[in-house]
């Protein structure tokens, strides 16, 4: 089951970047550079798909493998009373997640009051 979990965890790594890029990044240099409603729409739709993983993230209910494939409080907690160590690595992993959905909140708000025009 640890190395199902550490392939997992590989997964989400090697695909953050690239995928972040697809959904995100690169619909939002294209709604900013068309002024498109479209564009910003899809950067809306697909940044609000981002924002809705890292909550599910920070949370790691266990859905998929116990919900140890992600660092979330719950796993946390669970992991802490076997592996002091590892526990403290997914509480990190718990407060990184955590502050991204902060962060991509914020995004959310800037590039919105931008589409309203309230530049």
């Amino acid at each position: 089951a640890d190395s199902k979990l550490f392939f997992l965890a590989t997964i989400y790594g090697m695909l953050g970047v690239p995928l972040s890029y697809l959904m995100w990044y690169r619909p939002l240099y294209r709604a900013m550079r068309t002024d498109s409603a479209f564009s910003f729409g899809w950067f809306f739709l697909c940044y609000m798909l981002h924002i809705g993983f890292c909550i599910i993230a920070a949370i790691a209910p266990p859905i998929v493998f116990r919900g140890k494939s992600l660092t979330g409080i719950l796993a946390a907690i669970d992991t802490f009373s076997d592996h002091a160590l590892v526990g403290i690595l997914y509480f990190v992993g718990f407060a990184l997640f955590s502050l991204e959905t902060v962060v991509s909140i914020w995004v959310l708000q800037r590039v919105y009051m931008y589409f309203r025009g309230h530049k």
